[in-house]
């Protein structure tokens, strides 16, 4: 019948649609485009603590560069790296949305 050989290939071109995007993807891992999520989490932890660390170090920075800046003028800065280590630990990121979205062109 007509409606059976519709069904068969509409499974057919999905199978097919399927093997396709299997290969597109594995192309993509083997030339490096994709990396499993594990560790783009990994790499991002480590990047958070770099910059952590980073930022610690500002304000001594700040206080031996300008020796002129009070404690006042130290505590608004340290203030103001605290506010952004603090909105920077809020911002919540799904790297599997992320995986999903176009990459934009640099």
């Amino acid at each position: 019948p007509k409606g059976d050989d519709d069904s068969f290939a509409r499974a057919r071109a999905r199978r097919e649609m399927a093997e396709a995007e299997r290969a597109e993807l594995k192309l993509a891992r083997e030339r490096g485009e994709l990396a499993p999520v594990s560790v783009m989490q990994a790499a991002l932890t480590r990047v958070a603590a770099r910059l952590a660390a980073i930022l610690d170090a500002v304000p001594v920075q700040i206080a031996r560069a300008a020796p002129h800046l009070t404690r006042a003028d130290l505590d608004i800065i340290e203030q103001q790296l605290a506010a952004a280590r603090n909105a920077a630990a809020d911002i919540e990121v799904d790297l599997h949305e992320v995986a999903r979205q176009p990459v934009a062109a640099e």
